[in-house]
């Protein structure tokens, strides 16, 4: 049995005064792994903690300028008749002051946390970015599918999916608004937002535990059942493509083009009538699909979905991907939030 106790060179067991000890360092490694399983868990806890709080921020100053709009009727009068003050107090409120500000204050506090760039630059070729961009716009088509049947599903069970009604635009400056207010600018926050600061600290604890926990709260964020749902699963692909790829571009890019595919539909029955606006929407679609189903193969036979070999050391009491979900959601931190959106997207159900 002397062979199962590991010796360093060098070390005299005996030099204590000749007593026969036998150090288990089997059992000293196990206790190390354990005590940074533990670490692990704490550091993952601490995150969860801070990024919650930039949740519940998230939703007082929503609620704020909900309060705001309601209390004054000039307001509430310009909100209610004006696509081009909805549509740009909207993007200000949420997308600015309710989701960039905390989100980026996380990334200053938590600064010395990120081991990569907060923001992912790596330089990619033209080819591959239009490549991956047609794959996750195709991603979001198929993503809009899944809701249709889930919508179904609901009403075949006497529920209802409610969902934003959002103003068509009623003049050339309030497509222009549209544009920017629902495509641009909620790509360009969310993204950073989400895919840069939130998952930029959470990947060094591995890589599908950040994608899925950031893709979970992409979810919530959207406070309704069908834009959980969406939201959550091609948070998926934009964060699986964020990683892959080490650059945020393909992402900005397929979350604009996926908010712009409906303003496109609402910009051309504006400009060339209903009946117009269904061939253009058709043949878009078509284009979207083919070029994403192309894209797809390319991909694929480019061997772009091919697992990282990595050599890995087999670690003894490691986290697990749910203890990991866990230590991050089950936080103080995070009941606010999680409650509150919980609340609203449960409430979304008719």
């Amino acid at each position: 049995m002397d062979n199962y106790y590991y010796r360093p060179p060098g070390v005299d067991v005996n030099a204590d005064g000749g007593e026969n000890r036998k150090i288990d360092y089997a059992a000293l490694n196990a206790l190390n792994y354990m005590e940074k399983a533990k670490h692990e868990r704490r550091e993952i806890r601490r995150l969860g903690n801070i990024i919650g709080l930039a949740g519940t921020a998230y939703v007082i100053v929503q609620i704020i300028s909900v309060l705001l709009i309601r209390s004054s009727s000039v307001l509430y009068d310009k909100f209610m008749n004006s696509v081009i003050f909805q549509d740009a107090f909207a993007a200000i409120a949420v997308e600015v002051f309710a989701l960039l500000v905390p989100f980026s204050i996380v990334a200053l506090v938590c600064k010395k946390n990120y081991e990569t760039s907060i923001i992912p630059s790596k330089p990619l070729p033209f080819s591959k970015i239009i490549l991956w961009v047609f794959f996750g716009v195709f991603c979001c088509l198929c993503g809009d599918y899944l809701i249709t049947i889930l919508t179904s599903l609901f009403d075949s069970i006497g529920h209802s999916l409610e969902v934003p009604d959002y103003p068509k635009p009623d003049s050339a400056l309030a497509v222009l608004i549209v544009v920017v207010c629902n495509s641009v600018i909620p790509a360009i926050c969310e993204e950073f937002s989400l895919r840069c600061c939130t998952l930029g600290l959470l990947k060094k604890y591995g890589k599908a535990f950040g994608v899925v926990a950031v893709s979970i709260l992409f979810g919530l964020l959207h406070g309704n059942m069908v834009q959980f749902v969406f939201a959550t699963v091609i948070g998926l692909i934009l964060g699986y493509i964020t990683v892959k790829t080490d650059s945020i571009v393909p992402a900005v890019l397929i979350h604009g083009l996926n908010n712009g595919i409906s303003v496109i539909s609402d910009a051309s029955a504006y400009f060339f009538g209903e009946e117009t606006q269904d061939y253009i929407s058709y043949y878009m679609m078509m284009f979207l699909l083919a070029a994403g189903v192309i894209s797809l193969a390319i991909l694929a036979l480019k061997g772009q979905f091919k697992r990282e070999k990595t050599e890995t050391e087999f670690v003894p009491y490691k986290n697990s991907f749910g203890k990991k979900l866990a230590s991050f959601f089950f936080v103080p931190g995070m009941i606010f939030p999680f409650l509150y959106l919980g609340f609203s997207i449960v409430s979304s159900i008719g």
